[in-house]
């Protein structure tokens, strides 16, 4: 009991004041922690490879569209874990294909509690056609930026504290500020996330998982997004998620059988943009797959 309080005073706390976004965000965060923190790599015992495809104000020309594949797993000394991801964003005339690999260490306390240390390297393709854009500006030097295939390496780190079913994570999966134009006047931000997320056991079919996660991104407002799931029988999952001052969505996640897991998501901002589109769509698949030298999870929380 005493760690349920601690979690839920824990969101409760972070929920104040908080604002913003900058880099694609997901109404199911709680689906890719990969992508955030290294040090996610081969915790839940598994190997799970999943995909999520975004695509974010549907109707608006030029609207963010986000891809993301990975995969991650323990190795048979199972305290060190791996995992790649693989992220390809795309807004009005550019676009972002990236690589990051992931390494981590976990120390185990005992049967419940343990702690990993994360590290990921990796890098960036960008792409930005501006002299495909309308301008009314006669000669528009802006017009004349074209970068293509420009390369950016970036390197990251985290910490993962977890047990059966608690987490806590923080995170900075990108150090490097490479200069988006060749410019220091555009640069690349650096992102600090911290999440928490737990299971609440109602009885025997019924669970609650409360989720938050915050991002700090230099330069830019925090956002905080909260997110609150209803599982049955550890086969159906239904939940909402509201990301503070900007928008609110909600869930449903399918378990087909032990290995295969499909959702689909949509949220719609609060903000004066949501006049102008038709809202946000996700769609997701996981695949779990148990390794005869480790004991996985029989169902996969988080």
């Amino acid at each position: 009991m005493k760690t349920i309080l601690f979690l839920i005073s824990v969101i409760l706390v972070l929920s104040f004041k908080l604002t913003g976004q900058q880099q694609a965000h997901l109404t199911q965060y709680f689906e890719n922690y990969l992508y955030a923190n290294p040090a996610y790599a081969g915790s839940t015992g598994m190997l799970n490879v999943s995909g999520i495809h975004r695509e974010q104000w549907v109707g608006f020309d030029g609207a963010p569209r986000t891809s993301i594949l990975g995969f991650n797993m323990p190795l048979k000394y199972e305290s060190i874990g791996i995992g790649a991801v693989v992220i390809r964003d795309e807004i009005g005339p550019t676009s972002n294909t990236q690589l990051q690999t992931s390494f981590s260490y976990r120390l185990k306390f005992n049967e419940k509690n343990s702690l990993s240390f994360g590290l990921n390297a990796g890098f960036g393709l960008m792409n930005s056609i501006t002299s495909s854009l309308n301008s009314t500006v006669e000669n528009d030097p802006s017009k004349l930026t074209n970068q293509q295939n420009r390369f950016m390496p970036n390197m990251g780190a985290g910490l993962l504290f977890k047990r059966k079913r608690l987490f806590v994570g923080i995170s900075a999966p990108k150090l490097f500020q490479n200069s988006l134009d060749g410019t220091v006047n555009n640069l690349e931000k650096r992102h600090f996330f911290a999440q928490i997320g737990g299971v609440i056991n109602l009885d025997e079919a019924w669970k609650l998982r409360p989720t938050t996660q915050l991002i700090f991104i230099s330069g830019a407002p925090i956002n905080l997004d909260l997110s609150l799931a209803t599982i049955y029988q550890e086969r159906f999952v239904f939940g909402a998620m509201y990301r503070l001052q900007s928008a609110f969505g909600v869930f449903v996640q399918y378990q087909i059988n032990d290995k295969f897991r499909v959702s689909v998501a949509s949220d719609f901002s609060t903000q004066a943009i949501r006049s102008y589109n038709n809202g946000t769509y996700e769609i997701g698949l996981s695949y779990d797959v148990s390794l005869k030298f480790h004991k996985g999870q029989t169902f996969r929380y988080f």
